[in-house]
């Protein structure tokens, strides 16, 4: 846009105003990303709030899935892996395309044992109404108190205030978990590296180690 203007309007107005509009909205965006990526990856580097690590034990929960019937990881041990698939909520077009990237793959986990379910702040209605305008077949719980990504360090929270304060303030960033039927975290993505989290595909080598 900013060669164009420039080339059809090189000594007028236009020619900046123009280009003005994309680069504000893309001001406005990664505003709210690389806080978002230095979070994470400070996160990364001293662990710190984050019980989550491959190797160990994943931190247990309940949740309601859109029924309001609760579910919780260990329901599943010693029957079933368990794919986690954190996503931001349904006002998240990012993770829109995340949920369509991990249904596409949906019978290729299910051939290996893998129950994929997705984790969203949001409430059990609008998660259902998302699962049925994206085509998630796989359940859906709502962390509303975010609670559980709190617990697997993936809740972003901008100021020290929220860091410090006893409640779960901030909102969850995407990321996937995968847990052996043993309850123990095999692989998890980084919520600062977008090709991870968006790519089933790099879960599928630590999918064929699974006994």
């Amino acid at each position: 846009v900013y060669i164009f203007a420039g080339m059809q309007h090189p000594s007028d107005w236009r020619g900046w105003v123009l280009p003005a509009v994309p680069m504000l909205f893309m001001s406005f965006i990664l505003r709210g990303v690389i806080p978002e990526v230095l979070f994470f990856q400070r996160r990364s580097k001293t662990k710190k709030d984050s019980p989550a690590e491959t190797g160990k034990p994943a931190p247990d929960f309940s949740l309601p899935d859109i029924e309001g019937k609760p579910v919780k990881l260990s329901d599943f041990r010693g029957k079933n892996h368990v794919l986690l698939v954190f996503v931001r909520g349904d006002w998240c077009p990012t993770c829109h395309i995340m949920i369509r990237m991990y249904e596409q793959n949906r019978e290729k986990f299910l051939a290996k044992d893998i129950v994929t379910i997705g984790i969203s702040p949001e409430s059990t209605e609008t998660n259902r109404a998302m699962m049925e305008r994206l085509g998630w077949k796989n359940m859906l719980l709502a962390d509303t108190k975010k609670e559980v990504a709190y617990k697997y360090g993936i809740l972003f929270r901008e100021n020290e205030k929220e860091k410090e304060a006893e409640t779960n303030d901030g909102h969850a960033l995407p990321a996937s978990f995968l847990v052996d039927r043993s309850g123990v975290m095999r692989y998890m993505s980084r919520s600062d590296r977008a090709g991870e989290f968006l790519s089933p595909a790099l879960i599928f080598p630590v999918v064929e180690n699974l006994s």
